[in-house]
């Protein structure tokens, strides 16, 4: 029976920050989580074929990750009853939407948090032609 070892990780060919997975005959690792951050991932297939050792060496590059954007109600006039709706950027886990009349950041009219769908409801907006503002917040990596 053949083994298998599998490492993954950020720093060099053989580094295992992301996943080690030692000794074992499955042919694949199941889900292994890849940050988004833009960086070298380097994976390394070791196999056991007969008491020898050898290696495979793969270098990839992760997607970097890219905020989310507004692509509608983006500026300009809103009607009473607005739907807000964005990209889903790459990378993200969640997103945060504030909607204010007290400027940016604020969330007197909507405060919609860790939220994966891509739209809002739809917050009532004044019709007092006061100023909007919308924050849209996406986490990426915790941030």
């Amino acid at each position: 029976m053949a083994y298998y070892d599998l490492y993954i990780g950020t720093t060099i060919a053989g580094s295992y920050d992301i996943a080690n997975i030692q000794h074992t005959s499955a042919l694949r690792s199941g889900a292994v989580t890849i940050p988004s951050q833009g960086k070298t991932v380097y994976v390394r297939l070791s196999s056991d074929i007969g008491g020898a050792w050898t290696n495979a060496d793969y270098t990839f590059t992760e997607q970097p990750a890219a905020a989310a954007v507004l692509t509608s109600a983006t500026s300009g006039v809103l009607g009473t009853s607005q739907t807000f709706t964005w990209t889903a950027g790459s990378g993200v886990a969640y997103y945060d939407l504030l909607v204010g009349t007290r400027g940016v950041g604020s969330y007197d009219l909507d405060n919609i948090q860790h939220t994966t769908a891509l739209s809002s409801g739809a917050p009532t907006i004044p019709s007092q032609g006061k100023t909007v503002y919308v924050r849209l917040s996406p986490d990426i990596g915790g941030t």
